[in-house]
């Protein structure tokens, strides 16, 4: 197991895809990948932008996509971790890819 506990939070896009493509070259087929993030409140118009004061907001679309660019599957766990509305995603290899 790979944990990344509020670090996606505090990353702009590129960094998160850089984050991702390291992280895939360790993980194996069985392996699993959590990671915390804030989706927007409200409009997507939100993506990437800060978040109160250093926190970066993604919409789950987002997170779809590095996953298909990365060969990985990705899962949003489904309760809030806590009451900034933090979000868990789970992160797996895509096996047909």
């Amino acid at each position: 197991m790979i944990f990344a506990w509020s670090v996606f939070t505090h990353l702009r896009d590129v960094q998160i895809s850089d984050c991702l493509s390291k992280v895939v070259k360790v993980m194996k087929e069985s392996s699993k990948f959590f990671s915390s993030y804030f989706p927007p409140r409200g409009e997507e118009q939100n993506y990437g932008k800060l978040y109160k004061t250093n926190n970066f907001v993604y919409p789950l679309s987002f997170f779809a996509e590095q996953a298909k660019w990365h060969g990985l599957n990705v899962d949003e766990i489904e309760a809030p971790l806590n009451n900034e509305n933090q979000r868990m995603l789970l992160w797996q290899k895509n096996l047909l890819s």
